[in-house]
């Protein structure tokens, strides 16, 4: 065992990498795990290649997360509805969650000498310690095209990307990290469980186990013996048969996405750097920045290399901006010639502006006003001890007064920091007045119920 990656690992599972212990604090089939108390058992399993290799793993719980958003129907009549965007998520045993997690240091170590050898480690920017977040990646991207001048910048976006990684492909690319011929049979074992893997539904286990996933007592979902009678005997697992595939939500899950990606990565820095140009992927949003005179061929080989990875891209959802000097002005238009801004990260950039996604400040909105919704609701409820609505967590939640210190602690503390680093007034105009507007809501609201109830 290597021992930075060992204190490195630990650094990640414990207060000292700033997460509080005790992370992962969800229900599964084995007991939550006190990592100070349990690192010493650890340490020697995961020392020990052939007790990982011949480990089981207990199967994932899959949850279907839901988040509400506005689809547009027609982009001419800029026609809009309500839809939800579907994420499916899986979560380890807390036992397998800490193998894969170990595991994931030593592929990140191995991915990120790799990149550095082969001068693409600023074109990955997801899933890595940077020191920087989006905010920064967008902001270097739009500083990028501002000094270039004249130009043209294709964002991309790779359709269904976890869900779509060839188990070929990424064994071969795994092989690659670790310099090795054939996968080692510790990480052979590893990669089976996360390409062939087994799941349970949430749902399932909800009304299998509804009265002790209810209990804040429990400490488990079930014991072996119940896991076997009454998960495994009732068909409730269910194992991915496709040759493609692999659960988003493991620890394991994004430096694997790198591992995929990594002659991808490779072949379009080549190529860009060939063309004087930008190359960046955060996941599977990618963006390229090239002279006008080079947006075929780049596009072009850009599909070329989806489809040889097997990944899916598609041609309606991508954004193409040409950035060209009007009236002494940067401005960004599409290929109609209509001003249009470039969307990347969640900003928007017109050739000198950048402000906020739209969509993004309509969902802070509509949140807050959901919540205000059910505070106010309370307050009339049967169990409400007072007639005036507790607006403290709603101002934590939704305005400055939720900031605390340097740290981004909601959505306004966000805005205010990406605004402090893109420089300018414009990203902090866009919530300007959203203590005002969350009084108004509350206020509305408690009318409305107090009105209603009086009626009655």
């Amino acid at each position: 065992m290597n021992r930075t990656d060992w204190y490195r690992f630990i650094d990640k599972e414990t207060n000292s990498g700033g997460i509080p212990e005790g992370k992962r604090r969800y229900l599964h089939f084995d007991r939550k795990i006190n990592f100070n108390s349990f690192a010493n058992s650890l340490k020697k399993f995961l020392s020990d290649p052939d007790k990982v290799s011949s480990k089981s793993f207990y199967p994932f719980i899959k949850q279907v997360i839901q988040t509400p958003r506005y689809k547009v129907i027609n982009r001419q009549n800029n026609e809009r509805e309500m839809d939800a965007k579907e994420r499916e998520i899986y979560y380890a045993s807390h036992f397998d969650s800490l193998v894969y997690s170990y595991y994931s240091i030593l592929l990140d170590r191995k991915y990120e000498e790799l990149i550095s050898e082969q001068n693409i480690s600023d074109s990955v920017t997801a899933y890595r310690k940077l020191g920087k977040n989006n905010v920064d990646f967008a902001k270097e991207a739009f500083d990028y095209i501002k000094n270039k001048g004249e130009c043209v910048a294709i964002a991309f976006d790779i359709t269904g990307f976890f869900d779509n990684l060839d188990h070929k492909i990424l064994k071969k690319a795994w092989c690659k990290v670790l310099e090795k011929g054939s996968l080692p049979e510790d990480h052979y074992n590893i990669f089976k469980t996360l390409t062939k893997f087994s799941f349970v539904l949430k749902n399932d286990l909800d009304t299998e186990f509804s009265k002790r996933i209810s209990s804040n007592h429990s400490y488990r979902i079930c014991n072996p013996k119940e896991f076997r009678e009454n998960v495994r005997a009732k068909g409730l697992v269910h194992t991915n048969l496709n040759k493609f595939g692999i659960p988003q939500g493991s620890p394991m899950s994004a430096v694997l996405s790198n591992i995929y990606m990594l002659e991808f990565d490779q072949e379009m820095c080549n190529l860009i750097d060939r063309k004087n140009g930008l190359y960046r992927r955060y996941s599977d949003d990618i963006l390229i920045v090239v002279d006008v005179g080079d947006l075929a061929s780049a596009r072009n080989y850009f599909y070329e290399l989806v489809n040889k990875f097997n990944l899916e891209s598609k041609e309606e959802k991508e954004c193409i901006r040409i950035f060209k000097v009007s009236n002494g002005v940067l401005k960004s238009f599409d290929q109609e010639e209509n001003e249009k801004c470039l969307q990347y990260l969640g900003f928007t950039f017109d050739g000198s502006r950048t402000l906020v996604r739209s969509s993004s400040i309509s969902r802070y909105y509509r949140k807050m006003r959901n919540n205000v919704r059910l505070t106010v609701k309370k307050t009339f409820g049967k169990k409400s001890r007072s007639s005036k609505v507790s607006k403290r967590k709603l101002y934590k939640r939704f305005t400055h007064k939720g900031i605390r210190g340097e740290g981004i602690s909601n959505f306004i503390g966000y805005v205010y920091k990406a605004n402090e680093k893109m420089g300018g007034k414009d990203i902090r105009s866009q919530v300007s007045g959203h203590v005002d507007k969350l009084n108004e809501a509350i206020e509305k609201k408690y009318d409305k119920i107090k009105n209603k109830k009086s009626s009655n």
